[in-house]
């Protein structure tokens, strides 16, 4: 979430050296610790914010960059390419970074999210139009796998159990909305509206909803205060950047 603005914070600043300076300092020290992360979906969010947020010119070092990981990545755990470039490779990139790509990162792993995304259709089936209530999803889980999870790793999902699919379908239908109008104001703005395609912060806005939203789908960080607050007021300004008539005025 914080990457984009700080992306952008980068790029908008042009004249003062020392704010530059600072921006810059911290998008480093906040792309170090995505990294330190170890989550696939919060590295996945860093190739895609630099587009989004930079513009098409950074594609001509991005996508360099990302057929060379995949290289490394395809060598470091690939059981095809046993051997000593492989072993040396793993010496080198830390287990917890490429083991995220390989099995043996999900050994002892009592069932995958694929497996909890089923149970989680089965329990929706049963009960379409309410659903169970809140925070039902582990109880329904556990009596019928035996193994505990405290949420079904997918908001939708998740808002489905709880509440019946009526619920989850309009609050997602309606966040759709907003990005897809709000995307098209800031991406593709008319010859009226140019300044929009050279703000940065209205593309890391739209940005950071879009990354927060995607995540969403493969685990559920609505859940922490934090997250769901910055949620709605990333639609709130969203929503403001769609009613504006005459340009860009805040």
């Amino acid at each position: 979430l914080i990457f984009p603005f700080s992306l952008a914070s980068c790029f908008q600043i042009k004249e003062k050296k020392m704010r530059k300076g600072f921006a810059l300092l911290f998008l480093i020290l906040i792309s170090f610790g995505i990294i330190l992360t170890n989550s696939r979906i919060a590295w996945g969010s860093l190739f895609l914010a630099i587009p989004l947020v930079v513009g098409y010119s950074s594609f001509l070092y991005l996508i360099p960059l990302s057929i060379l990981l995949i290289i490394i990545i395809v060598l470091t755990t690939n059981p095809s390419f046993k051997g000593l470039i492989q072993d040396q490779l793993q010496l080198i990139i830390p287990d917890k970074i490429w083991k995220e790509f390989s099995s043996e990162g999900f050994e002892g792993m009592n069932v995958s999210r694929i497996g909890i995304w089923l149970s989680a259709i089965k329990f929706i089936l049963s009960r379409p139009l309410i659903g169970f209530g809140a925070a039902s999803f582990p109880i329904l889980f556990e009596l019928q796998t035996g193994f505990w999870k405290g949420h079904s790793h997918n908001l939708p999902l998740e808002i489905a159990i709880s509440y019946g699919l009526p619920a989850s379908i309009t609050i997602f239908i309606t966040i759709f909305i907003i990005l897809f109008l709000s995307g098209k104001k800031i991406f593709l703005g008319t010859n009226k509206q140019k300044n929009f395609l050279d703000n940065y912060f209205e593309k890391a806005w739209f940005t950071s909803l879009l990354i927060l939203i995607i995540s969403q789908q493969v685990d559920v960080h609505y859940f922490d205060a934090r997250i769901s607050i910055c949620l709605w007021i990333l639609l709130g300004g969203l929503k403001n950047i769609i009613e504006q008539e005459n340009g860009f005025n805040a």
